[in-house]
């Protein structure tokens, strides 16, 4: 797995754990649903966006979308 892999999953780790932080069995107000894969092409195609455009609206390098999409 990728760094960058690893650390979303870390980071979904972590906003599970907040989510849960006040012993409720369930997070209040929303459901929360972490997918096993994430299919990066067809996320820039949605949004009509190549990878250096996605790396920047959401702030992160061009490299990230590219390690995403080769796995």
């Amino acid at each position: 797995m990728s760094e960058a892999g690893k650390r979303l999953i870390e980071s979904a780790e972590q906003a599970l754990a907040f989510a849960f932080a006040e012993g409720r069995e369930e997070p209040q107000g929303y459901h929360l649903h972490i997918p096993e894969g994430i299919d990066v092409r067809r996320i820039l195609e949605q949004f009509h966006m190549r990878q250096a455009q996605f790396a920047r609206e959401f702030g992160f390098s061009v490299r990230t979308p590219q390690e995403w999409e080769q796995g």
